[in-house]
């Protein structure tokens, strides 16, 4: 499981849904526990979602983001 990614986006949506390929899919050691990602906007945590896999597809979706862009530097 990768720790420490980071993948910036610009955008003035209000949600986010983002799907990728896992080669091979991630998989945890120990209880059932899924892995999350923190989404940050502004320089604050929006939201922690869960990825949701389904085979070597994974994905997760973020709802209630502002809406705008962010300020610069952010």
């Amino acid at each position: 499981m990768p720790a420490g990614v980071r993948v910036t986006l610009r955008t003035d949506s209000s949600s986010l849904v983002c799907r990728y390929q896992a080669d091979p899919a991630p998989t945890l050691n120990g209880p059932g526990e899924r892995a999350r990602i923190d989404v940050v906007c502004d320089g604050r945590r929006a939201d922690t979602v869960k990825l949701e896999t389904h085979g070597g597809d994974a994905g997760f979706r973020c709802e209630g983001l502002p809406g705008r862009m962010a300020a610069p530097g952010h």
